[in-house]
């Protein structure tokens, strides 16, 4: 005798339904409800998809970092500002290319054509 085993519940993730237009335009928040539960909506216009709804990604980072939190990661300077040039003096010293201007060429060739 075989145990009837429970039909499995579909992944909302997988879950696809469709919506057209004109209902997105007319029940927005419902659609965007449904959405965020994680809800997939392939929406049609005359039949045709044109475009999917789906819920945001939940671990994704911000962006942006509060000053709080930056001050938090990268303390002030107290005062002394010329560490920087000290570090950019060492790491020039380590580099065996030469330091060019990229704008000398053009002006080169400008100074050129100014004097043909």
């Amino acid at each position: 005798m075989t145990t009837a085993q429970p039909s499995p519940q579909p992944d909302p993730q997988q879950v696809r339904q469709t919506v057209g237009i004109r209902e997105l335009k007319q029940s927005p928040s419902e659609i965007i409800a449904k959405a965020a539960s994680g809800v997939r909506f392939e929406v049609l216009s005359n039949g045709k998809p044109v475009g999917v709804v789906i819920q945001r990604e939940t671990n994704t980072r911000s962006r942006w970092v509060g000053s709080a939190a930056l001050a938090a990661l990268v303390p002030l300077a107290s005062g002394d500002s010329t560490g920087w040039a000290d570090d950019l003096r060492a790491g020039r010293e380590l580099s065996d290319d030469p330091i060019l201007d990229p704008w000398a060429e053009t002006a080169n060739r400008a100074a050129d054509r100014a004097e043909a």
